[in-house]
């Protein structure tokens, strides 16, 4: 495997690991190693059966959501998924709800 030869990749990836490890802590009180779907570090993350994405980890922690906002967004985002709909971002969500 080409990722394990090159640090850059393994750097990459302990900071991606390290930042879904932290917001599973902080949103779920929850130690655990991230469990990426398809093993696929830095795509799609599931975390006590809810599923993130890297990005959006990364703007849940940046934005300072609590825990409320940010299930009251995943809640938002899923609705509008249902409905065919493209959800506004986590920046503009977050001042709109301000």
């Amino acid at each position: 495997m080409l990722h394990k030869k090159q640090p850059y990749f393994q750097e990459w990836q302990l900071a991606t690991n390290t930042l879904a490890y932290n917001f599973a802590k902080k949103y779920f009180g929850i130690v655990q190693i991230p469990e990426w779907v398809s093993d696929e570090i830095g795509g799609v993350c599931c975390i006590a059966d809810y599923f993130f994405d890297v990005n959006d980890m990364a703007d849940f922690l940046r934005y300072e959501y609590t825990r409320k906002s940010m299930f009251e967004y995943y809640e938002y985002a899923l609705k509008c998924h249902e409905n065919k709909e493209s959800p506004i971002n986590i920046k503009a969500w977050r001042q709109l709800k301000k």
